[in-house]
């Protein structure tokens, strides 16, 4: 009779030892699980603010290339408009150049036929 209480209350020891130590585990396999839930939200906040952050730097990008062009074309005008204004300035000198030639010429063959 005493050894058969005896193995019964070992029984409700170790049913309680099981119990606690399902318990443990099933705390412990939460925070676990909290643990992983918490790492997936900071990873995908992670990504958002880095895919934010590299469509940001994609905005300035466009901006500064577009900015490039319009200084870039600014200066082709600029360089036209001197280019058409030296063409423009060499052509007229040409022109006075050649005029002075052919009065000089005119004034020399005067001067031939005069003799």
């Amino acid at each position: 009779n005493e050894v058969a209480k005896l193995t019964g209350q070992m029984a409700e020891l170790r049913q309680e030892m099981v119990d606690q130590l399902t318990e443990r585990k099933n705390i412990f396999d939460q925070r676990l699980f909290a643990k992983d839930q918490l790492l997936i939200e900071m990873q995908i906040e992670f990504d958002q603010q880095s895919l934010a952050k590299d469509q940001q730097l994609v905005e300035e990008q466009k901006a500064f290339d577009e900015q490039l062009v319009e200084k870039q074309n600014a200066i082709d005008q600029q360089l036209a408009e001197k280019q058409k204004a030296f063409d423009q300035q060499l052509a007229e000198r040409q022109k006075a150049f050649d005029q002075q030639l052919l009065a000089k010429e005119k004034m020399f063959k005067q001067k031939l036929l005069a003799k």
